[in-house]
């Protein structure tokens, strides 16, 4: 069942109020705030229900936590026999995932292949690939896939607000990000 904020039954003006986990659907969770002094009293059980991301990934599909704390999304893609694609989520309130948004895109898994308007990225375990804001000319369509579904690639993604758009840079192993 997927809710809204105007379902939940928090004061979001008073300065303590709690972290909240929303599920908007099985694979969507939202992570409310919670205030700085309150979490200093968190014992260890409260700081993981609090903070903990419980499913990451799962085979098929792809797992989003959406955090109120500079609406950050950690997302997790498993792709078996079919590909994934990426797209917009209900907290966001956007047309595409990366309408006002860039994203990190790490294999941790077996061999994959993320493809970003056409243009496929091989990437091996412990690679990455940078896709920045999306404009007009590039929307940044991704859809990510595993060479082998008995040894798929998972995809961990981090993504954030962006302000500007800079180009899609793959990171592969052994190769020097910075001079």
């Amino acid at each position: 069942m997927a809710i809204g904020f105007a379902d939940l039954d928090t004061d979001f003006r008073s300065p303590s109020i709690h972290s909240t986990v929303i599920a908007f659907t099985d694979l969507t969770v939202v992570l409310l705030n919670n205030h700085p002094a309150d979490a200093k009293t968190y014992d260890t059980q409260r700081l993981r229900k609090e903070f903990l991301i419980e499913r990451v990934f799962a085979p098929g599909e792809v797992c989003w936590t959406y955090s109120m704390y500079d609406r950050f999304l950690i997302g997790g893609a498993m792709p078996t026999t079919e590909p994934l694609k990426l797209a917009a989520i209900e907290p966001l309130k956007a047309r595409t995932l990366l309408e006002n948004r860039e994203i990190g895109i790490i294999n941790i898994g077996g061999p994959g292949t993320v493809t970003v308007d056409g243009r496929t990225y091989d990437m091996g375990m412990m690679e990455g690939l940078y896709v920045g804001r999306a404009t007009d000319k590039h929307p940044n369509e991704i859809t990510l896939t595993s060479r082998d579904a008995h040894n798929p690639a998972k995809f961990y993604m981090n993504s954030a607000t962006a302000h500007a758009t800079y180009p899609t840079k793959q990171v592969m192993k052994g190769t020097k990000v910075m001079e």
